[in-house]
């Protein structure tokens, strides 16, 4: 990121010349996030932009990204709730950053949190405990997504099944009905105890091949034993 020649001019308007050598200087995260804190104090707009490149760029430190956007809803929370969906939804962001990020959106904007609540919530490459979490907080922003959610969730079977069960038992607050068949399918996915498995339910099995038959030698001709002469 490059200060643009207005920023420098600001800059040595101000005094602070260690930030504008000349236009076009190189600035590490650090300073950037701090010269985008004190342009606050001049011009609350340009500040906000400066906030807004900070949160959005996929160079800059999670940690700064999060922490711009956080700066950023003080001075324009709309643009700040789409730069806190960029880092939620940004795969290269760490998990934890990733919901902390969508953590912070419900009070800016309930609708983009809940698209991006219910898009973490379908997102395979998330932790699942994440997943379920996210899928938490729809209740109250969206139920129908809340409800789609939770179902995506209890119908995964590469979910820990304790999770499915907590998602289908949430469900059920929605939507009894689709709860009962999720958990209905969750019982069938359990393995059945030895010797009580359905025949229906049951796959083929594999013989191991036979080996070879040797020829057959052949056999001397069967002979039955005299019998004895009857006594008269």
């Amino acid at each position: 990121m490059y200060l643009d020649r207005a920023t420098v001019e600001m800059y040595l308007d101000f005094g602070w010349a260690m930030f504008a050598e000349k236009a076009g200087t190189a600035m590490d995260d650090d300073d950037r996030a701090e010269a985008a804190r004190r342009l606050t104090r001049l011009d609350r707009r340009a500040a906000a932009a400066a906030f807004r490149d900070i949160a959005d760029d996929e160079c800059v430190e999670d940690a700064v990204r999060l922490e711009a956007a956080e700066n950023l809803a003080a001075l324009d929370p709309r643009s700040a709730a789409e730069a806190l969906r960029g880092i939620a939804a940004d795969e290269g962001v760490e998990d934890a950053l990733r919901y902390e990020a969508a953590e912070r959106l419900p009070g800016l904007d309930g609708r983009v949190a809940a698209e991006v609540f219910r898009d973490m919530a379908a997102d395979e490459g998330l932790e699942d405990a994440l997943r379920y979490e996210a899928a938490l907080h729809l209740p109250g922003l969206d139920d129908r997504l809340a409800a789609e959610a939770l179902r995506d969730i209890a119908d995964d079977e590469g979910i820990d099944e304790g999770l499915r069960m907590e998602a289908a038992e949430r469900l059920a607050e929605f939507d009894p009905r689709s709860a009962a068949e999720v958990l209905r399918g969750i019982r069938e996915d359990q393995p059945w105890p030895r010797g009580r498995r359905p025949f229906a339910h049951a796959g083929p099995v594999l013989m191991p091949p036979m080996p070879p038959m040797s020829p057959m030698l052949p056999q001397p001709p069967l002979s039955r034993p005299q019998r004895p002469p009857r006594p008269w």
